[in-house]
């Protein structure tokens, strides 16, 4: 396996900063930012785990189609918050908190790509439902950020839960 090269401190401190950062947007609501935050070319997903046993000779390949959980674009993204914050969705009205924490961040830089940053993180999502149940979600994330200007903007995030069924009625959630 090769490892990736690591990016700067600076670029690590940048990142992680804009990763706290966007966590907070997305506890407060402030969803109007947190969209700032994407590239207009932005591909967020999240494929559906496939469980396959350690000695199958049929794991899954590189370039294997998916099933997604979500796989959207910036105007996709932009109808998913017009949606949430339109007092409409009922599960979410009065308003659901949510914790999102993220962990064990990684920055590496991008052959052919000096103005792109590869970051993967960990996420741990709580959620406090109106019953009083709480809900929480593990993930892995893996990123591409890329420069423009002066601003950090992310350009694809691929999300993998840790959960092959999920286990709540909805995710009325970003992560």
């Amino acid at each position: 396996m090769e490892l990736d090269k690591d990016a700067s401190n600076d670029d690590f401190i940048a990142l992680q900063r804009r990763l706290a950062f966007e966590a907070r947007l997305l506890d407060c609501e402030n969803y109007e930012a947190w969209i700032d935050l994407m590239d207009d070319d932005i591909r967020y997903i999240a494929p559906m785990p496939k469980r396959v046993f350690r000695e199958s000779k049929n794991k899954q390949s590189e370039g294997e189609f998916h099933t997604y959980i979500f796989d959207d674009t910036k105007e996709i993204l932009q109808m998913r918050i017009k949606r949430l914050t339109s007092g409409m969705v009922w599960c979410e009205n009065p308003k659901n908190p949510t914790r999102h924490i993220v962990s064990n961040v990684e920055v590496f830089l991008i052959d052919g790509q000096p103005e792109q940053r590869k970051v993967l993180s960990a996420l741990s999502l709580f959620r406090s439902r109106q019953n009083g149940e709480q809900k929480i979600f593990a993930a892995s994330r893996s990123d591409i950020w890329r420069i423009v200007e002066t601003n950090w903007r992310l350009l694809r995030r691929e999300i993998e839960f840790d959960f092959s069924v999920v286990r709540d009625s909805n995710l009325n959630i970003l992560v």
